[in-house]
C-alpha cells in the first residue's frame, strides 16, 4: 500500500481499527470515461482494476504507577502492538512536564507484523519534588506507506513526601490565674504515609506543681503517671496534627528557683524518637525554658512573672 499519509494526530484505537479493516483486503474499482488519442475520442466502459492491500496496524498503551516517593525512580511502561501484516518503524517518547524526557529502554526502532514490544521509561524523582508528576507518551510510525502520529497518552503520578514528625512546645495564649502557665505542644505529621503508635511523654518539672485535670489532647488519650505526662495519640494520618496542653502553677515555687527547662519526647512505630523544640529559640530541638524573675511593683511587694524563650536573648514572651 502506498500514498496513505495521515496528517496531524489521529486517535489510537479508532485509527488502528480502520487500518485493521483495510489490511489484508482487496481494493477494486470499475472505471468509465473518455480516452483521447490520435484516432480521436474513445469511450471507456467497465474497465475493472483491483489491488491487494497490506498495512501495519499500530496501537499502543501507556501506564505508570499512581504514586512514587520523592528521591526514588518512577517507572512507566509503553506497550506497542502491530496487528497488521507489514512492519513499521516506530518513534516513541515519554516526558515529564517539568523534568523533561525519560530514558526508554527495551523498545527497538522497528516492529514486525504481529509483534508486541514493551518499553520501560525511567525517571529519577528529585528529593525535593513535591508536585505530582505529569508523564506524557507519544508515538509515531512509518510503514507500508502509512505515516501517522498517534494521540498522546498522559498519566498523573502523586509524589509522596517522606514522613516526619515536627514537635513544638511553647506558651499558650490562654488566660490563667496569676502564677499559672499553660504549655502548648503540637505534634505534626509532615508526610503522606500514616504514622502509627504515636506516644508523647513529658516530665514537666520536679519543683513546679502540675495543675490536676489540666492535661488535654485533641487526639488519643492522656494520663498522668507519677511525674510523667503520657499521651497515647495513636495513629496520625497524612499531614495531621495532635494538639496537647497542660498547666503548671508557679505560685508556690521557692524563690531560689529562677527557671525550669524541659522537653517532651514523641515516639512512633516508624520513626526514631523526636524531642520537642521551643519555636522561640533559634535552632532545632531546643528545650523549652520558663524563667522566673522577681520584680517589685509600686507597692513594694514582689510578684513573679514568667518568661518563655531564651532568657539571654532580647526576644521572648512575657506572661
Amino acid at each position: 500500500m502506498t500514498g496513505c499519509d495521515v496528517n496531524g494526530f489521529v486517535e489510537n484505537e479508532s485509527f488502528a481499527s480502520r487500518l485493521s479493516v483495510l489490511d489484508r483486503s482487496t481494493v477494486s474499482a470499475t472505471l468509465s470515461g473518455l480516452a483521447t488519442g490520435a484516432i480521436g475520442t474513445v469511450p471507456l466502459t467497465g474497465v475493472f482494476a483491483s489491488a491487494d492491500v497490506d498495512a501495519p496496524v499500530i496501537s499502543y498503551s501507556f501506564s505508570a504507577p499512581t504514586s512514587v516517593r520523592a528521591g526514588s525512580d518512577v517507572t512507566a511502561t509503553i506497550a506497542v502492538t502491530n496487528s497488521g501484516s507489514l512492519p513499521a518503524d516506530i518513534v516513541s517518547t515519554v516526558s515529564e512536564a517539568d523534568l523533561g524526557d525519560l530514558t526508554i529502554s527495551g523498545l527497538p526502532a522497528q516492529i514486525a507484523a504481529g509483534e508486541t514490544l514493551t518499553g520501560v521509561a525511567t525517571l529519577a524523582v528529585p528529593d525535593a519534588q513535591t508536585e505530582s508528576l505529569v508523564l506524557t507518551a507519544e508515538l509515531s510510525f512509518d510503514g507500508g506507506g502509512v505515516v501517522a502520529e498517534l494521540n498522546s497518552e498522559t498519566e498523573f503520578v502523586d509524589v509522596l513526601v517522606e514522613s516526619t514528625l515536627d514537635v513544638t512546645k511553647s506558651l499558650s495564649a490562654e488566660t490563667l490565674p496569676e502564677g499559672q502557665f499553660s504549655y502548648l505542644i503540637e505534634v505534626r505529621h509532615a508526610g503522606d504515609d500514616q504514622i502509627t503508635g504515636v506516644v508523647l511523654t513529658d516530665v514537666p518539672s520536679p519543683v513546679v506543681p502540675f495543675v490536676d485535670g489540666s492535661l488535654a489532647t485533641s487526639l488519643g488519650t492522656a494520663e498522668v503517671i507519677g511525674d510523667t505526662l503520657r499521651v497515647d495519640v495513636g495513629d496520625l494520618a497524612a499531614n495531621e496534627t495532635a494538639i496537647i496542653s497542660y498547666v503548671l502553677d508557679t505560685s508556690t515555687v521557692d524563690t531560689s528557683v529562677t527557671s525550669i527547662t524541659n522537653q517532651a519526647t514523641v515516639s512512633s512505630n516508624e520513626l526514631p524518637d523526636v524531642l520537642s523544640d521551643d519555636p522561640a529559640i533559634d535552632g532545632a530541638a531546643d528545650p523549652t525554658v520558663l524563667t522566673f524573675r522577681t520584680v517589685f511593683g509600686n507597692d513594694g511587694l514582689s510578684s513573679v512573672i514568667g518568661w518563655f524563650g531564651d532568657p539571654t536573648l532580647a526576644g521572648g514572651l512575657f506572661t
